[in-house]
């Protein structure tokens, strides 16, 4: 088996990550979770953080969880930002970021998860 290891940037990385908030009464839509983000950016990097493309791919209301991709060249910016907001219209929250990868297909199953059965 032949390991290929690629050592150019890639166009885009996609980021599977969850909005937690201390009160854990408090849901957040699809619209709220992308106005989030962007607080997030705009505290960071001001207009400029703000205005790079964010793209949700898949968002889950319950869980408040979601897939998100962004270029490659911002995926470290995202990253920084998502993990330093702590506030959201006044209420204690936090980013958690669980995989990061700059395929699409890696975010569908996590090793850490696997449960090997034995036969």
């Amino acid at each position: 088996m032949k390991r290929i290891v690629s050592k150019d940037d890639a166009p885009y990385y996609y980021l599977k990550v969850s909005l937690e908030f201390e009160d854990e009464t408090v849901a957040v839509d699809i619209l709220t979770f992308r106005t989030v983000i962007m607080k997030a950016m705009m505290s960071m990097y001001g207009e400029v953080g703000a205005a790079i493309q964010i793209d949700i791919l898949k968002y889950e209301g319950e869980t408040m969880s979601a897939i998100l991709r962004v270029a490659g060249s911002s995926a470290v910016k995202l990253w920084g930002a998502l993990t330093l907001l702590s506030y959201y219209d006044e209420k204690p929250c936090a980013f958690r970021v669980h995989q990061v990868s700059p395929f699409l297909m890696a975010l569908a199953s996590s090793s850490r998860q696997l449960l090997m059965s034995t036969v």
